[in-house]
């Protein structure tokens, strides 16, 4: 097993200045060199610190600060645009839009087949005088659209996910059942139904992961089920409740690996643990344990980055952790920190992926291979 221990030399975070919002330059440190790929710290809008010539026309922020990041080739160039939200507006392509609502889950698919991405995000709901239910918006390069659910009853979007460009949605509803199902546009189609299955990813084949923070009973422990296209459930071994899920093709075999967040318990502060664990695909039968993020109670959201070897990106509750294969298992990278809710984004630029985290100001890290 791993823990992210591992950490860039604190002698190589020196405070750097900044420059201007889409200039390279800066302080030449915080290089890392681990295993397979590097690491170079970059701050906002791609102020290049260390990387040279090798990290060329990184990902421009739209703003220098952040509460959330997330990525997607809006423009349809082939590289993956941020979006950035702070001081209620979402910024992006040089847009700034209103945003009151609060940031529930969030996915990217071409959704509708014009070669461009679109940014589908979940609104929170709101109580009160000013009461609103929680809605799915879909960004895309020219703007906001709103999709309101059509339901009467009490409910919450608990997450969101993508398989071949359709999008996949949790609904929390009454008696704490979540339904997942195929969402678009002009409706919803239910696949799943499960109690507390908060996080749910579409796999191959009509089947379905259900992540379950909870159990049947009040307050115990969750589990890791695949629902398969033929009704049956199958649960995956694991420890405890899921936070969070994730599907991509690791060991480049052509089938997507699984991977889940669990660990977590009701008294968080004391018992949960933030663990990773990858479940190989097509069967996901050969289960790892990748490693835990040491200090934080969970990962709230996992993202990969490709290259060969791919790389991982856990965001945890106040790290954000990279986990490479390696010839022992897999090295984690502690590569810096978030404030709990903001999660790291994997941004893909013209040559390698990117890592954005937000805060004040926004850090892009390159993932370059080696």
């Amino acid at each position: 097993m791993n823990s992210a221990a591992a950490t860039a030399n604190p002698a190589h975070n020196r405070p750097c200045a900044l420059n201007p919002i889409g200039r390279t330059g800066g302080c030449a440190h915080a290089i890392r060199r681990q295993g397979s790929f590097r690491l170079c710290v970059l701050l906002a809008g791609g102020l290049l610190a260390g990387c040279g010539p090798q990290t060329p026309d990184p990902p421009a922020a739209p703003v220098e600060n952040a509460d959330a990041v997330m990525a997607a080739d809006l423009n349809g160039d082939g590289n993956q645009e941020l979006i950035a939200l702070h001081g209620g507006h979402l910024h992006w392509l040089g847009r700034k839009e209103p945003f009151d609502a609060g940031l529930a889950a969030h996915t990217v698919a071409d959704i509708d087949a014009d070669g461009r991405d679109e940014l589908i995000v979940a609104t929170r709901g709101r109580r009160g005088p000013k009461s609103k239910n929680p809605a799915i918006l879909v960004v895309d390069e020219d703007g906001i659209t709103p999709h309101p659910l059509a339901r009467n009853d009490r409910f919450r979007i608990a997450g969101l996910s993508a398989l071949d460009d359709r999008v996949f949605a949790s609904i929390l509803g009454p008696k704490k059942v979540a339904t997942g199902g195929w969402w678009t546009p002009e409706g919803f189609t239910p696949v799943t139904e499960s109690q507390m299955g908060l996080v749910q990813e579409p796999l191959p084949n009509g089947t379905v992961a259900v992540g379950r923070i909870y159990g049947d009973a009040p307050r115990s422990d969750g589990q890791l089920e695949l629902h398969l296209s033929d009704g049956s459930i199958r649960v995956l071994p694991g420890y405890r409740g899921i936070r969070s899920l994730a599907a991509a093709d690791l060991n480049r075999d052509g089938h997507l690996d699984l991977l889940s967040a669990d660990g977590w318990h009701f008294q968080y502060g004391e018992h949960a643990t933030a663990r990773l664990n990858v479940y190989f695909g097509p069967d996901y039968t050969d289960h790892r344990l990748v490693g835990t993020i040491d200090g934080d109670y969970t990962i709230n959201r996992i993202e990969v980055a490709s290259g060969t070897p791919a790389t991982v990106v856990a965001t945890g509750t106040s790290k954000v952790v990279t986990f490479t294969p390696d010839p022992m298992g897999w090295t984690p990278i502690t590569i810096g920190n978030t404030r709990e809710g903001g999660t790291a984004a994997v941004v893909q630029g013209p040559n390698h992926p990117y890592i954005a985290i937000p805060g004040e100001p926004i850090v892009v890290v390159p993932v370059t291979p080696q």
